[in-house]
């Protein structure tokens, strides 16, 4: 994981604070399982994969916009999350350390998968608070303090290789049916995750 570091001088000395963190690479399930043999020991979190752009907010002396790869997001992706309810809803939750990471997704998806829609929308998928992810737990408890939208929690559970790839397929197929792009497969204890998409 990437940071960006800011240093500030305080009191003669230097002190580091880590501004906002890079969301992880996401890589294809077969590069997963050869590099993290021990995965299938933990539960595993299924959700949707939503056909948009990763976009994050945080705050320090002020809220800021990043888009996946960028700390300062492009003035039109910046508008459109302005104008999102999830934009507005999250701004009570942050705090110093806190990022969230949400799917921003435009009236017409990039791949057309999804249904065209009326109004910009902005879902969150994960939350990383300092120095970890918050666990798939305590992010449904705040996905309901705050009335966050997020993405769908497909499964959390402990699978065999054979039984994530038929578990996999099935999703897949259900992710079809409802117009979504695929789902996203990810443990927190190893900030390990991947993807699989439907194919169009």
């Amino acid at each position: 994981i990437s940071r960006c570091i800011l240093p500030e001088i305080l009191i003669n000395r230097c002190i580091f604070f880590v501004m906002w963190v890079k969301y992880p690479e996401i890589g294809y399930f077969d590069q997963v399982i050869k590099r993290y043999p021990n995965l299938f020991d933990q539960d595993l979190v299924i959700e949707v994969k939503r056909d948009g752009e990763n976009v994050s907010v945080w705050k320090d002396n002020e809220v800021h916009i990043s888009s996946r790869s960028q700390i300062n997001a492009s003035p039109d992706i910046v508008e459109r999350m302005k104008q999102t309810t999830g934009f507005r809803k999250v701004l009570p939750l942050l705090r110093d350390g806190l990022i969230v990471y949400g799917e921003l997704m435009k009236l017409r998806s990039p791949t057309g998968i999804e249904r065209p829609r009326k109004r910009f929308q902005w879902y969150v998928f994960d939350i990383w608070d300092r120095d970890h992810f918050i666990p798939v737990d305590q992010l449904s408890d705040i996905w309901d303090e705050y009335d966050l939208p997020h993405v769908r929690v497909l499964a959390v559970d402990h699978f065999t290789p054979d039984e994530l790839q038929k578990a996999t397929a099935e999703w897949l197929k259900w992710c079809k049916r409802r117009h979504y792009e695929g789902i996203v497969i990810k443990t927190y204890d190893e900030k390990v995750m991947w993807k699989a998409k439907i194919k169009l």
